[in-house]
């Protein structure tokens, strides 16, 4: 068996083959980031998990990006006068799932309530290790308020944390990369070395970086498992999932609408809206 000349005799060759096709499309390529962090997948192969079967199945749809939107059903048929693609909630833009679950109005409340469902996990388990942990302290620099979502103390060690969950569009390294920088500054340094009376080189700085897809940073999963929180890495991976889920679900239950929104086409438009 071959394709292309490649031999595929082996099922880890075929394995292998598959994924990398995977990994060249759209929608997969975000997954290529799995293998890097086994929180990111390990959960699919798990023969007990927190979840129903329906939420089983409906997060695996969250994670290989097939949610139903318009852009997605509409999918060969955009053509004029064809079906509408623009998000209903009147926002200007096309109606993909990164929209709905990361960029509409409509899903803001959702998406912070799975940030702090996730930095409640994360506290959580810092202090059953027992860190010292304070939530979003103010620190006032040049540049403006900054508020990091945890500060954990323990034997003379700082660890200053701040959680997201990004976009497919993102990069996973910039985000951490840019989340790290807009805290570690020598204000924010001399501020927490004042306050908890600790030396500058014992104060650190990380995220906790996944995507909307379940999908972690290598180094933000690598600075929590040397904290002690690798066993919080998947609970932080279901709640990230299961937040984008009903984000979508929110979404298709609310009405509310940005005003001055137009359509391509108005009778499709009056179709949604009562839908």
């Amino acid at each position: 068996m071959s394709f292309h000349g490649r031999p595929l005799i082996d099922q880890e060759a075929r394995g292998k083959y598959w994924a990398s096709l995977l990994h060249q499309a759209n929608d997969g390529k975000e997954l290529s980031e799995c293998a890097r962090v086994r929180a990111s997948h390990s959960w699919v192969d798990r023969k007990s998990v927190a979840l129903s079967g329906r939420d089983y199945v409906q997060v695996h749809h969250v994670r290989v990006n097939t949610l139903p939107t318009r852009v997605r059903t509409s999918c060969g048929r955009r053509v004029v006068d064809g079906p509408l693609i623009e998000c209903r909630a009147g926002c200007g833009t096309t109606k993909t799932a990164a929209h709905v679950i990361q960029g509409c109005h409509r899903t803001h409340g959702g998406r912070i309530l799975r940030h702090d469902a996730i930095c409640r996990i994360a506290v959580s388990s810092l202090r059953q290790l027992g860190w010292s942990v304070r939530q979003e302290p103010h620190f006032h620099t040049r540049e403006g308020l900054r508020k990091t979502d945890i500060v954990a103390v323990k034997d003379q060690v700082v660890k200053v944390i701040d959680a997201q969950v990004i976009s497919a569009s993102s990069s996973l390294d910039d985000s951490h990369c840019r989340k790290v920088a807009k805290y570690d500054t020598p204000h924010i340094r001399h501020q927490v070395a004042s306050e908890y009376g600790v030396e500058n080189d014992n104060i650190s700085f990380s995220s906790i970086t996944i995507s909307r897809r379940g999908i972690w940073f290598a180094a933000s999963a690598t600075s929590l498992c040397e904290l002690g929180l690798s066993k919080c890495l998947d609970s932080i991976t279901f709640r990230a999932l299961c937040g984008s889920y009903m984000n979508l679900l929110r979404w298709n239950k609310m009405t509310t609408h940005i005003s001055g929104y137009t359509g391509t086409n108005s009778v499709s438009g009056r179709f949604e809206e009562k839908a």
